[in-house]
């Protein structure tokens, strides 16, 4: 009898197991303390709103979605919800869902980020589990990222440093180049960046390389500031020199203040603004400007006419032995009535201004007296050169040769191709030159009017 008592134990014993194996249960699911007819199931598990400022696939913020069933009546639960670093086996407490009561079925959620504790830059897994909440400790259902994917290599970053960070622009002030040469003996740069919303805190890095030179190597390490909206606030500016003369290209490496990390680069590729000619600062020769008297003895000129009608001009000997000049006033006196002219430079061609170096873009106007114009006119290259006015009206200005007419100075007329010499003590046309010559000390510019010194 004992033995079949037994039997029939283990017999009663067994049938009680498979009638529990028909109720579904879900293999997420942990049932210690629901009554035989309640179940508890995670249905799906998501995140939704993610928050993504600066679009670098961290979010923020992300809601999380937990959707709940309970087959029949009521239950009061807690939802915990944990996190692990990226395949991490171990799981932390993260934020709970406190006691509410489920019914049919629910969608808890719960925001990831503020206000509730921020995860710092990294990929994280996630595991929702489902209590009794008169007892925390009974399980009733749960999921972890190992079940669902969902819940698996979640990319997080703090607040702080999910923010749109652009560079509005890169300029340069109080750019120093005296001899014109289009290379800067010094230069202020500075980066403008913006926010497109909220704030950071943000430090850069500013390299350069010469550009055929292999590699950049750092110049200036600015402070921690503040970057904010879109304003000119938050400009940082360098002050640029250099030791060697050549074209540059400058880069910026951008970091957050915090943990200095990376948050983009911007060379010359994003902007051309960031390639500048530079030379040292005792290369840059600084003009003097000079007012030479007859007797100096330093220039040549005479008055020729040019071919074409109504051009007036007087033929100039650049300085010798330059490294640059450019004319940089132009003044003509005349001694008729107010007329317009445009002003020219020409190259000497065979003893005549015949080949036009320069322009003005509009008429000016010349009164009686002197007139002065200022001017930027590259003339290294020429030794000689012509300088004066197109008339831009019949009867305009009285410049001629004439004796019974103003005189032009040392002068020239032409007659078969044969330029013959007119004397004259008087100047109706001057150039106010800067030129640099190789420099014995730190400044070697002189500017000078050219004037008459032909005997």
């Amino acid at each position: 009898m004992k033995m079949l008592t037994v039997v029939n134990g283990v017999l009663f014993f067994l049938m009680l197991f498979a009638i529990n194996c028909e109720k579904s249960v879900e293999p997420n699911q942990e049932q210690d303390e629901l009554s035989p007819e309640q179940i508890v199931t995670i249905g799906d598990v998501y995140f939704t709103e993610g928050v993504d400022a600066d679009h670098d696939g961290y979010f923020s913020y992300a809601k999380l979605n937990i959707e709940l069933s309970l087959n029949e009546g009521s239950k009061d639960i807690c939802i915990q919800v944990s996190y692990s670093h990226k395949d991490s086996a171990v799981y932390y407490p993260y934020q709970q869902i406190k006691s509410f009561i489920l019914e049919d079925h629910m969608k808890p959620t719960m925001s990831i980020g503020l206000p509730n504790s921020e995860l710092s830059q990294g990929k994280w897994d996630f595991e929702v589990r489902v209590f009794n909440s008169e007892e925390d400790t009974v399980g009733l259902a749960s999921v972890s990222a190992g079940e669902d994917n969902d819940l698996h290599d979640v990319p997080f970053e703090p607040s702080a440093r999910d923010v749109e960070i652009t560079v509005s622009d890169v300029r340069w002030a109080e750019k120093i180049d005296h001899d014109e040469d289009g290379y800067l003996s010094s230069g202020i740069l500075c980066l403008d960046m913006n926010t497109t919303e909220g704030q950071a805190e943000i430090f850069f890095i500013l390299y350069r390389k010469g550009t055929t030179d292999p590699g950049y190597t750092p110049v200036d390490t600015s402070d921690n500031f503040i970057v904010e909206g879109n304003t000119d606030t938050d400009s940082y500016c360098v002050e640029i020199s250099a030791s060697e003369k050549k074209e540059y290209e400058f880069a910026y490496g951008i970091y957050f203040s915090a943990g200095n990390e990376l948050i983009r680069t911007y060379s010359g590729f994003d902007d051309n603004d960031l390639f500048e000619k530079l030379e040292p600062a005792n290369q840059d020769y600084i003009p003097i400007g000079t007012w030479l008297k007859l007797d100096d003895g330093t220039f040549e000129s005479w008055v020729n006419f040019p071919a074409g009608t109504g051009d007036f001009a007087v033929k100039f000997y650049a300085p010798s032995n330059t490294l640059s000049c450019r004319i940089k006033k132009i003044a003509i006196r005349i001694d008729s009535e107010s007329n317009y002219g445009m002003l020219k430079v020409w190259r000497i061609i065979q003893g005549a201004p015949n080949d036009e170096i320069w322009s003005g873009s509009d008429l000016v106007l010349l009164t009686t007296g002197w007139n002065e114009f200022e001017v930027n006119i590259d003339i290294s290259s020429f030794k000689e050169f012509s300088a004066g006015y197109w008339q831009a009206q019949a009867g305009g200005p009285n410049l001629s040769t004439d004796t019974g007419a103003f005189n032009l100075g040392t002068s020239f007329s032409r007659s078969d191709d044969v330029w013959t010499q007119v004397s004259g003590i008087d100047y109706a046309i001057e150039v106010y030159v800067e030129y640099t010559k190789e420099p014995i000390g730190p400044t070697a510019v002189i500017g000078s009017w050219l004037k008459d010194n032909k005997p």
